[in-house]
């Protein structure tokens, strides 16, 4: 009895997956692209935003040794209350600065969540797309449930700087 159940379950999933496939192979045809397109599209950009966040973050480091570099050789040769103006008068411009740094940072960070946000739907669009049609051939229409809502909040990456999926994903 078991092994019958076992034997059952297992020729549902191969079912599910060929009927999966097929309507890969539609919206494939549909649409002229691959069907994982928008996950590998999704993928790349998260590595593209980690990049440029180790960028940005090697960028300030230097920036910073550089003006401690600045700050040294401008009060270097002076009396201890020049020194002290001039420290002053560059502290104030560095924060300054840094202010201008952190709004841009800010609105780069906006943009990728914005950005990301429209990524992560394109390939919940495509993943009920693919379900959706894959229930059809069984006249059981799908609804986000199970499978959609298991892939949607589990398998995709949660935000833009990870990349972790989960692996019994089915993808």
């Amino acid at each position: 009895m078991e092994r019958e159940a076992k034997y059952m379950e297992e020729r549902g999933r191969e079912n599910r997956i060929k009927k999966r496939e097929k309507a890969r192979e539609e919206i494939c045809k549909e649409r002229g692209t691959p069907w994982d397109q928008e996950r590998k599209e999704l993928d790349s950009g998260i590595c593209a935003w980690n990049r440029e966040e180790k960028r940005e973050a090697e960028q300030e480091r230097e920036d910073e040794k550089r003006w401690n570099g600045e700050l040294k050789s401008a009060t270097r040769f002076h009396g201890a209350k020049s020194s002290k103006e001039i420290e002053a008068v560059m502290i104030t411009e560095h924060g300054a600065e840094k202010r201008i740094k952190e709004d841009e940072e800010f609105k780069r960070q906006l943009a990728r969540m914005e950005k990301f946000d429209a990524m992560v739907e394109a390939e919940a669009d495509r993943w009920t797309e693919e379900l959706t049609r894959a229930a059809a051939a069984e006249s059981n229409p799908y609804v986000e449930s199970e499978l959609g809502r298991d892939h949607r909040y589990h398998c995709m990456p949660r935000s833009y700087t990870s990349t972790l999926r989960r692996k019994g994903c089915g993808l």
